[in-house]
């Protein structure tokens, strides 16, 4: 799956995301934690970014993004 063009039509519904997070930081996370983040939800965060900054209200935008991951 391409996350940037996820994210890219994720930010045309005029929902800002967060800025991607350095890999050495969820490395460093996942060391100290113990534990090991699905290699997937990685790459988002990576590429897309960590979050959005304002709350999407689900029933209005769930059809749009489930197409998104079909």
């Amino acid at each position: 799956m391409d996350f940037l063009d996820v994210g890219a039509r994720i930010q045309a519904w005029g929902v800002k995301i967060r800025p991607a997070v350095p890999l050495e930081k969820i490395r460093a996370l996942e060391g100290q934690l113990g534990i090991e983040l699905p290699e997937e939800y990685v790459s988002f965060l990576t590429q897309t970014g960590d979050g959005w900054e304002k709350q999407v209200v689900r029933c209005a935008l769930w059809p749009e993004m489930k197409s998104l991951l079909a």
